[in-house]
């Protein structure tokens, strides 16, 4: 005989699935499985590098988790904290002939941003806020692609060049 109580009173009744939980990629795991390297690009610069995985296991561990060993990362040319980072898996021999494919940065220079603010002319009394959002504005008129915590990042570098 069908159960003829209400819909709503009998999800009530359901008991929820246990929550599955999934285990962190580690640098233990990604060795095992035949990763050698992980690649790295930064994503203002477009440096990109190759650190080995037995290294980054030998500093942070076997046992570290490699999104967190990733967020660590920074780029050795600009100090820019946001990399890209995949494993490196053996590959086949006509695919390391192949050339090598980078995205084309649409960001400027680093450097050309610094000279960019060097030259602009200093506002008389004004407050360490007003001249920062007024370089944050000035890079990005001339910059429309730069988002505000990137021309922030420049901003604060330049000032600490000095």
């Amino acid at each position: 005989m069908r159960d003829k109580t209400p819909i709503r009173e009998q999800v009530a009744r359901r008991t929820p699935a246990a929550a599955r939980r999934v285990k962190p990629l580690t640098l233990g795991d990604l060795a095992t499985s035949g990763a050698s390297e992980i690649e790295v690009e930064c994503e203002w610069c477009r440096h990109a590098a190759r650190l080995a995985v037995a290294d980054l296991a030998a500093r942070a561990g076997a046992d570290a988790a490699y999104r967190n060993v990733v967020r660590r990362l920074r780029c050795s040319v600009c100090g820019w904290d946001r990399v890209e980072a995949w494993p490196v898996r053996g590959r086949h021999k006509e695919s390391r002939d192949a050339p090598e494919r980078r995205r084309p940065s649409g960001l400027p220079p680093l450097d050309e941003c610094r000279r960019f603010l060097a030259a602009l002319p200093a506002a008389p009394g004004a407050t360490l806020a007003e001249r920062r959002a007024a370089r944050i504005d000035a890079l990005r008129q001339r910059w429309p692609e730069l988002t505000a915590s990137a021309a922030m990042f420049v901003v604060q570098s330049a000032e600490t060049a000095r």
